[in-house]
């Protein structure tokens, strides 16, 4: 029965994760859209890049709240010491970025105005980051709550500010900035009872002791960021990125299915099993593998919506699909890893302790695979320049060096997963998806031969969106029809929403 119960809470999360995850596609798409048609490509990709630098300075949060979902998730009461810590370690960020800004606003041509003004997010990731560390270890929905308002306060501000005030690039980050404020307002709200007791100052000597372990994996993930980098430094353009960027924002819709196994970590660390592992699989599998193919066939009508200058980017996106599915699956493997080691519960843990845990190897994986592909990117740029190739050819090259560079890490860490615990990949479940799939790829293909590439946006919008509807439809009652677990989970869903309506009376 225990069992039983840990499930429906795994589910539960990751549905309240993926339905607001899902839901903020819409006002993602509403954003982007904004964006994409009010910036040129250069001023998109000198946008993109000031996310990316704003990022590389966030590893410090780490230190913290590495610690705070492990520590939370097992009991503790730790929540004010890691978020004194992080607002202490932000103002030292946001010098960090604004000095290393200067150089790179100069070697792209842009105005330093833009990378000044997003300074401030720097701060502001901070403490949201701090916030959904502890939400992660008690109430794993809740980060999923905030995301989605912010995408709703990202959408209205994207409007004041760059539609109806024409701020443009200034207007854009200003928006991220004023949502991420609305964010932080609510996840300190919903998770205020957490944030108790005493700053501990033992506590944070100890987290600062072995610092670098929390940096050791944050550095990683930040490596492999550095193609942002590395391509406009190499070609001296923007252009590039924004190719490469662009397919990003629907292949990364496909990532959301992975939010869908975001209990697992704690679940976990509290003591779950292989059970819990293979009902999160099948969950990404259930909604990834329909995504993938929804996307691949539908690549130019969504790619024309973002902005009919990138429909030709098409190949690039069905490239960055399958990625985008197997990076899911990686996050499930990693957590496998790193959810069942317990070597900080040894009150006397050496330095060699942590070297030989998986959360030490779990990072060092991402180095090495980073390490092939920054070095094959740099490779690959080179010889583009040299042989005269065309960006979006250069970008495909570099599309397929990613799919190549996270599959083999992905296959590493599920052989890694397997031998920690001893759960099973669901092939028949798997059968079923892509049975299920497939129909729906075949009915979407035969009806976006008759759509019509119109410019009158409103018209376009609502039959793209209808297709994706259809399509949506015609895999769910399939699969509504094959599969039991699916048929469980709709009646569990309609079961809760029937009651959270009747307490509302």
């Amino acid at each position: 029965m225990e069992t039983d119960l840990g499930n429906i809470r795994l589910r539960y999360s990751g549905l309240i994760a993926y339905g607001t995850r899902i839901m903020s596609i819409f006002t993602g798409l509403i954003f982007s859209i904004i964006v994409t048609r009010r910036l040129t490509e250069a001023d998109f990709g000198i946008w993109t890049l000031v996310g990316l630098m704003v990022s590389y300075v966030l590893f410090p949060a780490s230190i913290s709240n590495y610690w705070i979902t492990r520590y939370i998730a097992r009991g503790a009461k730790v929540a004010k010491t890691g978020l004194i810590m992080n607002l202490t370690f932000a103002p030292i960020a946001a010098i960090a970025y604004i000095l290393a800004s200067i150089p790179m606003a100069q070697r792209v041509q842009s105005p330093w105005i833009y990378f000044l003004v997003a300074g401030i997010q720097v701060i502001l990731y901070y403490a949201i980051s701090t916030l959904e560390a502890v939400a992660q270890g008690i109430r794993p929905e809740v980060p999923s709550y905030g995301f989605f308002v912010f995408e709703i306060a990202k959408v209205a501000l994207a409007i004041w500010l760059v539609l109806e005030s024409g701020l443009g690039l200034i207007g854009a980050i200003l928006a991220i900035a004023f949502a991420q404020i609305v964010q932080i307002f609510l996840l300190a709200f919903q998770i205020k009872d957490a944030i108790i007791g005493n700053f501990d100052k033992e506590l944070a000597k100890k987290w600062l002791k072995v610092f670098w372990l929390p940096i050791f994996g944050s550095i990683s993930g930040i490596l492999s960021n550095f193609d942002g980098l590395i391509v406009p430094a190499l070609t001296g353009s923007p252009i590039p990125l924004t190719y490469f960027k662009v397919p990003g924002i629907i292949s990364a819709v496909i990532t959301y299915s992975g939010s869908l196994a975001i209990a697992l970590y704690p679940k976990l660390l509290a003591g779950g099993g292989k059970k819990d592992v293979e009902t999160s699989i099948r969950f990404v599998l259930m909604f990834g593998i329909p995504m993938g193919f929804g996307a691949f066939v539908l690549a130019q009508p969504l790619l024309y919506l973002l902005n009919p200058t990138y429909a030709d980017l098409l190949w690039i996106l069905r490239v960055m699909i399958p990625a985008s599915l197997i990076i899911a699956l990686s996050g499930i493997f990693s957590t496998v890893l790193v959810g069942t080691e317990k070597v900080e519960l040894n009150l006397n843990f050496k330095f060699k302790d942590f070297i030989k845990s998986n959360l030490f190897i779990v990072p060092s994986i991402t180095y090495v695979s980073s390490a092939f592909y920054i070095l094959g990117l740099v490779m690959i740029v080179y010889f583009s320049t040299v042989w005269g190739f065309d960006y979006i050819f250069l970008v495909i090259l570099w599309s397929i060096l990613s799919l190549i560079v996270t599959l083999s890490s992905t296959v590493y860490r599920w052989i890694l997963a397997r031998r920690v615990m001893d759960f099973k990949v669901p092939f028949v479940n798997l059968l079923k998806y892509f049975f299920c799939s497939g129909i729906m790829a075949i009915v979407l293909q035969l009806l976006e031969i008759n759509l019509t590439y119109i410019p009158t946006f409103s018209v376009y919008i609502i039959s793209v969106l209808a297709l994706v509807g259809f399509g949506a439809s015609v895999y769910f009652i399939m699969l509504l029809t094959i599969d039991r677990e699916f048929r469980n989970i709709v009646i569990a869903t309609f079961n809760n929403l029937r009651g959270m309506l009747s307490s509302l009376k």
